[in-house]
C-alpha cells in the first residue's frame, strides 16, 4: 500500500485540477473546430470518406480529411450521447494525458515533490489544449512517442522503437497534419556524443552509424506506417501541401505567433530562460565522454526545437510541455524538499482514497451545475438566427451563401453550403487544387481588396458578416438589405434596385 501510496502521491492536485478543467471544457463546449468534425464525420458514416469537398458551393475543389477517425469519433458521440459525451471522451483523455506525463517525469527523477511540481506544471499548459479537437488524440501519441525513444535511449535495447510503427499509423489517423512531428523528435538522438578530431572521424562515424543505425530504420517504418490510412500520400503529405499556405495567417488566432504579455509569451520566456540555464551547466560537461552528457545535448536540442515552434504557432504551445519539462526538473532537483515522513498502511489507504474520491465527487457534483458554454446561444461562430431564416426559405438550392471563418462548420451542421470554414488549409490552392479561397478571405477581412472585387466573382444571395468592413460596405450598399440583426452579426439579401 506504501509504495502505492509513493507512486500515486504526486496525483494529490487533480482533483481541485479537475474542477477547473471541467469548467474550462463546459465553457468551451462547443467550438468552431467541432461543428466541421462532426458534420464531416456524419458525412464519412453515412457515404465514406468524401475526396471532393461537398462542404462547400466552391466547384470541383479537392479535398483531404485528415482527421477523418477523430471526426467520426467525435460524430458518433454527439449522436449518441451529444455534448456529454464529447465532455466524457475528453476528460478520460485528459486523465490519460496526466498519467502519460507521469511516466515521462519519472524517467528523469525520482524525486516525488519534483515529480509532482513538474505533473501540474505540465496539466496547467495542456489544460489549454483538451476540448473536443484533435489534440485530445495527439498529446497521448507524442507522449507515448517519447517515452519510446527515451526507453531505446535510456537501455539500447532496439526492440524499444518498433513502438513508433502503430503511433505513426495511428497519428495519420487522428490528425495526418501532425504525424511528422514523431519524425522531428527522433531529430536530437541523432547527434553524436562527442565532436570527433579529424583523425578519429571515420572510427566515430562507425560508432554513429552502429548506435543509430536502427533509428534511421525505425524512421522508414514509420513513414511506410503512415500510409496506413484510407487517404494514402494525401494523408502522409497532407503538412507539406499546406503548411506553406497557412503558416502566415497571422488573422487565424491558432496560427498567429503568441503575444509576450500574454500567458504563452511569458511561458516562452520562462522556456528559454531554463534552457539558458541548462545549457550553461552542460558545457562544463563537454569533455567527458558520457552518456550523462549526451542525454543532457538531447534535451538542449529537444527543447531548443519545441521552444521554436512555440514561439512560432499559438497551436504549438503545447509543445513546451513536453520539450521543456527536463529542464524544469532539472531545476527542481536542486531544491531540497523536506522527505515526507513516513506513513502507516491505513494512513496510506487513506490518502489514496481521498485523492481518487475528489476526482469522482467533483464530476458527480460538478457536471450537472456547470452550463456548456454561451456558444449554445446565437452569436458569431453559430448564428442559429441566421440558420432558422435559411430553414424558411422553400428554394434552399437558390442559396448561394458567403459567411465568415468561424461560423461555415455550423452552417454546414445545418446543410448549408459555404464559402469558408475554419479549416484554413483546405481552402489553400495547394490542397483543394483550385483556387486560393484562404488567401481571398484573409486579404478581404484586412482590407487588403475592395468588398465589391470580391463579391463580383460570386452571386451570393445571402452574406453573414460581423463587424468588418464587409458589414460596413453591406450595409452601406443599396442593393443589400439586412433581414436578420443577430448577436455580433448581421444577415443581408442580396436584392437589387431595379428588382425592388
Amino acid at each position: 500500500m506504501q509504495k502505492l501510496y509513493k507512486k500515486l502521491s504526486p496525483f494529490w492536485w487533480f482533483g481541485p485540477f479537475l474542477l477547473m478543467a471541467i469548467y474550462r471544457l463546459k465553457q468551451f463546449m462547443p467550438n468552431s473546430d467541432m461543428w466541421f468534425l462532426i458534420d464531416t464525420g456524419r458525412y464519412i458514416v453515412n457515404n465514406g470518406i468524401p475526396s471532393n469537398n461537398v462542404f462547400t458551393h466552391h466547384p470541383d475543389f479537392a479535398i483531404t480529411v485528415q482527421q477523418w477517425a477523430t471526426s467520426v469519433i467525435y460524430y458518433q458521440l454527439y449522436d449518441w450521447f451529444g455534448l456529454a459525451g464529447h465532455l466524457a471522451l475528453c476528460l478520460l483523455m485528459y486523465g490519460v494525458t496526466m498519467w502519460l506525463f507521469y511516466v515521462y517525469i519519472r524517467m528523469f527523477t525520482q524525486n516525488t515533490q519534483t515529480a509532482s511540481l513538474a505533473l501540474f506544471a505540465a496539466s496547467i499548459i495542456v489544460m489549454q489544449f483538451m476540448t473536443n479537437r484533435p489534440f485530445v488524440f495527439t498529446i497521448p501519441i507524442f507522449l507515448c512517442a517519447l517515452i519510446v525513444l527515451k526507453k531505446w535511449h535510456e537501455t539500447q535495447k532496439h526492440v524499444f522503437l518498433l513502438g513508433m510503427l502503430p503511433l505513426a499509423a495511428l497519428q495519420t489517423n487522428f490528425q495526418s497534419a501532425m504525424w511528422p512531428m514523431l519524425l522531428v523528435f527522433t531529430v536530437p538522438y541523432w547527434f553524436p556524443h562527442d565532436i570527433p578530431l579529424k583523425h578519429e572521424l571515420k572510427p566515430a562515424l562507425t560508432q554513429w552509424w552502429k548506435r543509430n543505425r536502427w533509428l534511421f530504420l525505425a524512421m522508414i517504418g514509420m513513414c511506410a506506417s503512415a500510409f496506413l490510412n484510407p487517404q494514402g500520400l494525401d494523408n502522409v503529405l497532407y503538412t507539406v501541401k499546406s503548411y506553406t499556405q497557412t503558416m502566415s495567417g497571422t488573422y487565424i488566432h491558432e496560427m498567429a505567433p503568441p503575444v509576450i504579455t500574454k500567458t504563452e509569451g511569458i511561458a516562452a520566456i520562462i522556456a528559454i530562460t531554463l534552457l539558458v540555464r541548462y545549457v550553461a551547466n552542460t558545457v562544463p560537461m563537454i569533455p567527458e565522454n558520457s552518456h550523462r552528457k549526451h542525454t543532457r545535448i538531447v534535451n538542449i536540442f529537444f527543447a531548443a526545437g519545441t521552444i521554436l515552434l512555440a514561439i512560432m504557432h499559438h497551436r504549438n504551445f503545447c509543445f513546451l510541455a513536453l520539450g521543456c519539462l527536463p529542464l524544469l526538473i532539472d531545476v527542481l532537483d536542486t531544491i531540497q524538499f523536506t522527505e515526507p515522513k513516513p506513513i502507516s498502511n491505513k494512513q496510506a489507504r487513506t490518502s489514496l482514497c481521498t485523492i481518487f474520491l475528489i476526482p469522482v465527487l467533483c464530476c458527480a457534483i460538478l457536471l450537472p451545475i456547470i452550463p456548456f458554454g454561451t456558444h449554445m446561444e446565437d452569436s458569431i461562430t453559430t448564428p442559429y438566427k441566421a440558420v432558422e431564416y435559411l430553414d424558411s426559405i422553400e428554394d434552399k438550392d437558390e442559396i448561394l451563401l458567403f459567411n465568415g471563418y468561424n461560423s461555415g462548420g455550423f452552417l454546414e451542421w445545418h446543410d448549408y453550403k459555404v464559402y469558408i470554414d475554419a479549416r484554413a488549409e483546405i481552402y489553400a490552392k495547394s490542397v483543394n487544387g483550385q483556387k486560393d479561397i484562404l488567401d481571398e478571405y484573409m486579404k478581404l477581412m484586412s482590407g487588403q481588396i475592395h468588398c465589391s472585387e470580391v463579391l463580383s466573382q460570386y452571386p451570393f444571395t445571402h452574406l453573414i458578416a460581423y463587424e468588418s468592413v464587409v458589414m460596413a460596405y453591406l450595409d452601406a450598399h443599396p442593393d443589400y438589405q439586412t433581414v436578420v440583426r443577430g448577436n455580433g452579426y448581421n444577415m443581408y439579401v442580396y436584392a437589387p434596385m431595379e428588382e425592388k
